[in-house]
């Protein structure tokens, strides 16, 4: 993924967890618990750990985060990072 980098969180492991931004489409809107009929496209986030390569999403149907969601990403991240042994990719 080669997206805007929002934020970085340093692992136990030496490795960073890395928030991104990105565009998608989802049928969820802010606000809502439920599906919509239409697809649209939103700005959002999603981050990954680049020690271990895992990625995280909203709970949402596995959707990135949206941008409302801001604060819920930084401490998802944050939480892996502060467990994450692996160490930094090459």
């Amino acid at each position: 993924m080669n997206q805007p980098v929002l934020a970085h969180f340093a692992t136990i492991g030496g490795a960073t967890v890395e928030l991104q931004s990105l565009r998608f489409t989802t049928r969820y809107a802010h606000g809502s618990r439920h599906l919509g009929t239409e697809e649209q496209t939103v700005d959002g986030m999603v981050w990954e750990c680049r020690g271990c390569g895992t990625r995280g999403a909203s709970n949402v149907n596995g959707d990135p985060y949206q941008a409302h969601q801001r604060a819920k990403a930084d401490q998802a991240a944050s939480a892996h990072a502060s467990t994450c042994r692996a160490l930094p990719t090459a």
